[in-house]
């Protein structure tokens, strides 16, 4: 162990490689450990909510700040959710 600051430590952690990072990070090596939807503790939606929302914006009736609105999400979250890029290991 070195006596030094956050950054020298993390400069020193970098520069000898312990880093954890693109394919040795832990979201890659164990992605099973990683909670994903539901599982997450800060999610507002289940699996069946964002069935439910994308079967809504398939049907073309309401706008994503409407579906947001309607589940108790924000538009940017619905937007994500149609367009697949938030839950996007429900078919």
């Amino acid at each position: 162990l070195f006596l030094g600051t956050a950054a020298e430590n993390n400069r020193d952690m970098a520069v000898k490689g312990r880093a954890a990072k693109g394919d040795t990070h832990v979201s890659r090596v164990h992605p099973q450990s990683v909670p994903r939807g539901a599982r997450n503790g800060m999610a507002k939606m289940t699996t069946e909510r964002v069935v439910a929302m994308r079967e809504q914006w398939a049907v073309g009736t309401l706008t994503q700040k409407q579906l947001g609105a309607e589940f108790g999400v924000s538009q940017t979250t619905a937007w994500k959710i149609v367009r697949r890029l938030a839950w996007s290991h429900v078919p």
